[in-house]
């Protein structure tokens, strides 16, 4: 994966191949979409990147908040393994942010 600067800030995560939005679920909370929605721009498929110590390593948190009011991140389901499904939760975990053949990788 290539290195290139990558800044904090709040994106829309968008899939290039289909034209769809990275969308949390309003109903739980916890569901991640990534090939249902258009981009909209809503809080929803708002994900805002937070630098780590560590370069190139963000912590990714959600601009819609749990219904107790605490922060959620994007992190996996239950365990790290291959094929893991992406939910957002109140633990963080740090992705890897990168640039791919057509734009950003996270991985």
């Amino acid at each position: 994966m290539k290195r290139e600067p990558f800044e904090s800030g709040t994106y829309v995560l968008c899939n290039d191949r289909y034209g769809t939005a990275l969308t949390l679920s309003m109903l739980d909370r916890r569901s991640i979409s990534g090939g249902d929605f258009d981009p909209d721009g809503q809080p929803s498929q708002q994900w805002t990147f937070v630098e780590t110590e560590k370069p190139h390593h963000f912590l990714i948190k959600s601009r819609i908040e749990s219904a107790l009011g605490e922060p959620l991140y994007l992190t996996v389901d239950k365990a790290l393994r291959q094929d893991a499904d992406i939910v957002a939760g109140l633990y963080p975990m740090t992705w890897e942010v990168g640039r791919g053949r057509t734009g950003r990788l996270i991985t």
